[in-house]
């Protein structure tokens, strides 16, 4: 696909200076037993819940299914403001 597109030196495969997407999948899960096809299981089976940890254009995003890149008591926080606001806003009209 990239080597027909063109974009051979910048993505395609994982080597230094490439952009690369990747994740961890936990295959060890109840929805992903037995393993009979990693592929297929990988497409029909896998969950979100399965993904462990994610890398996008090479920077960690999600370790150990922790988001490193969000701090997400402040993001709870700041919804739950937010939805505050929102019932003044109905409760208003």
């Amino acid at each position: 696909g990239a080597k027909a597109l063109g974009i051979a030196d910048k993505i395609g495969s994982l080597e230094v200076g490439k952009f690369a997407d990747m994740i961890i999948v936990d295959t060890t899960s109840v929805n992903m037993i037995p393993m009979y096809d990693v592929l297929s299981h990988l497409v029909y089976c896998n969950e979100r819940s399965n993904v462990t940890d994610v890398w996008v254009q090479g920077n960690q995003l999600m370790e150990k299914r922790r988001l490193c890149t969000i701090d997400v008591a402040k993001v709870k926080k700041q919804c739950q403001k937010n939805f505050e606001k929102l019932k003044q806003v109905i409760a208003a009209k």
